[in-house]
């Protein structure tokens, strides 16, 4: 698993400013730069997982 973070606005139903930022201190930057152009809003960073193997690439099932 990676893990990912990004920079979401509370207030408005979650929305995603900044997405799929490999480190917490670019995250950390991004969230400094994005406070000062959205003062009142209330802005967090969330990290998540994805897999590093895209659908479809895998074994396949046919050589078995």
């Amino acid at each position: 698993m990676v893990t990912y973070y990004r920079v979401i606005d509370r207030d408005e139903c979650g929305q995603i400013l900044a997405n799929r930022i490999p480190e917490y201190a670019q995250a950390c930057e991004i969230l400094h730069f994005l406070q000062k152009d959205y003062p009142h809003a209330r802005l967090e960073i969330e990290s998540y997982n994805t897999s590093p193997v895209r659908n479809g690439f895998g074994r396949d099932p046919d050589l078995h």
